[in-house]
């Protein structure tokens, strides 16, 4: 079972909890709110205890953190193919580059994907 604990010389809440692999860790929660603070460590000894379980899947993995990150008030990690980073690339290039440059990355772009 997961516990929380404050350090004198820090302002973090700290948690302590079974890795996968039967070794207890401690890290920082970097939380100063007790309840954010329990529920990041509850969340962490839940996936460890998970992968120990065999559920192992990046799907699974990426939706924990992001429960996670939604708990204390973190931002979300977005699940990216291809097309749609390559798209949010895209757009970021054509305001930092003159249009000839962007009009080639564009065209390598739609060869790419065709």
């Amino acid at each position: 079972m997961a516990s929380i604990y404050k350090t004198p010389k820090s302002r973090f809440w700290h948690c302590s909890f079974k890795s996968s692999d039967g070794a207890y860790n401690q890290v920082s929660t970097k939380q100063t709110d007790e309840s954010k603070a329990r529920m990041f460590c509850d969340s962490l000894q839940k996936v460890a205890d998970d992968y120990r379980e065999k559920v192992r899947t990046v799907s699974y993995l990426k939706k924990m953190l992001n429960s996670i990150a939604t708990l204390v008030g973190g931002e979300i990690m977005e699940d990216y193919t291809f097309r749609t980073w390559s798209q949010s690339w895209l757009a970021d290039q054509q305001a930092a580059n003159a249009e000839g440059t962007y009009k080639r990355y564009q065209q390598l772009f739609d060869e790419f994907t065709d």
